[in-house]
């Protein structure tokens, strides 16, 4: 479906949703992009972090662990 606004309407119909609270997004005029993503206050954002350090940290564990052992299992055949 093609709608026939020009970038103009386009952007003054989404600015007044943005106003409005309807919705969340960013207007990137040089880019021609919009992006509709909630901005994360700093807890949010500490806390996402924590939790993918976490989730790599996990990883990095179970890599070593698989590493250290596949001597061992090649040894018992």
């Amino acid at each position: 479906m093609y709608f026939s606004f020009s970038s103009q309407e386009a952007e003054k119909h989404l600015s007044d949703m943005v106003v409005a609270v309807s919705l969340v997004a960013k207007i990137d005029r040089p880019q021609g992009t919009v992006c509709f993503q909630t901005t994360k206050d700093s807890n949010e954002m500490l806390n996402s972090w924590a939790s993918n350090l976490e989730k790599v940290l996990d990883l990095v564990e179970k890599s070593c662990h698989q590493s250290t052992r596949k001597p061992w299992s090649t040894k018992q055949l």
